[in-house]
C-alpha cells in the first residue's frame, strides 16, 4: 500500500535523498550499460566514480526550486519507482530464489557429507544454474533498458510541449508538462537505483554459490 505524504511547507527550500540511496550514475539515462558495468567491479577506482555520482546527485537536488504545498515524499517516489521496475525486479528475486535455493542445497551436501557421484552432480547443478542466471539477467538487463529509453524519450517529449506551450503564453498546461516531466524523470532515475540494487544483490549470491562449488570441489576424494 502506498504511503501518504506530507505537504511540503513554503519555508522547505530542499528535497533530501540520502546519498546511501543514491548510487547511480550521473547520466545513467544515456549510459545505462555503463553504470551496471560499474555496479560489477570491485576496485577504487569504480567506488571513486560512485562517489563523484553521488556528489553530482547532491548537487542536483540541492538545485531544485521550492515548490509550496505539492504532495511529495521520498517513500512515494520510491514506491513508484518500483511499480515502474517491477516486472524486471521480480524477475531478479526470482532468480535470487534459485541461487538460494542451489545454495541451500551445496551447503546441507557439505554438512553431512557425500560420495563423489552426489558431489560431481550437485557441482554439475549448481554451475548449470549459474550459467542460465547469467543469460537471464543480460534478458533482464535489455528489456529494462528498453523501458528506460522508452520513458526516457517520453520525458523528453514532455519538455518539449512545455516549451512550445510556453511560447504561446499556455503557462498553466507548461507548468503542468513541466511537472509531469520533472516527476516522470525523477521517477525513471528512482528505479534505476531500486533495479541496479536487486542486480548488485543478485551477483553477491552469484558470488556465494560459486563460493559452495570451490567447496564442494575440496570434498572430492582422488
Amino acid at each position: 500500500m502506498k504511503k501518504d505524504c506530507p505537504l511540503i511547507s513554503e519555508e522547505d527550500n530542499y528535497y533530501y535523498i540520502p546519498m546511501n540511496m543514491s548510487k547511480y550514475h550521473h547520466e545513467i539515462y544515456r549510459k545505462v550499460d555503463y553504470a551496471f558495468f560499474c555496479l560489477d567491479l570491485k576496485n577504487n577506482k569504480c567506488q571513486e566514480a560512485l562517489c563523484n555520482c553521488d556528489r553530482k546527485v547532491a548537487e542536483c537536488w540541492s538545485a531544485l526550486p521550492n515548490v509550496p504545498n505539492l504532495t511529495i515524499c521520498l517513500s512515494c517516489y520510491m514506491d513508484d519507482a518500483r511499480q515502474f521496475a517491477y516486472v524486471h525486479i521480480k524477475g531478479l528475486i526470482d532468480i535470487q530464489n534459485l541461487l538460494n535455493d542451489q545454495t541451500d542445497k551445496a551447503d546441507k551436501i557439505i554438512m553431512r557429507g557425500a560420495d563423489n557421484e552426489e558431489l560431481m552432480v550437485r557441482m554439475e547443478v549448481a554451475l548449470y544454474s549459474i550459467e542460465q542466471c547469467h543469460e537471464l539477467i543480460e534478458k533482464i538487463d535489455l528489456s529494462f533498458n528498453e523501458l528506460f529509453n522508452e520513458t526516457q524519450a517520453r520525458v523528453i517529449a514532455y519538455g518539449k510541449t512545455a516549451e512550445e506551450f510556453m511560447t504561446q503564453n499556455r503557462t498553466t498546461e507548461a507548468k503542468a508538462y513541466v511537472q509531469l516531466s520533472n516527476h516522470k524523470n525523477t521517477i525513471i532515475n528512482l528505479a534505476i537505483f531500486e533495479y541496479l540494487k536487486e542486480r548488485k544483490t543478485t551477483f553477491s549470491i552469484i558470488d556465494k554459490l560459486h563460493h559452495y562449488v570451490h567447496n564442494l570441489k575440496n570434498l572430492l576424494r582422488l
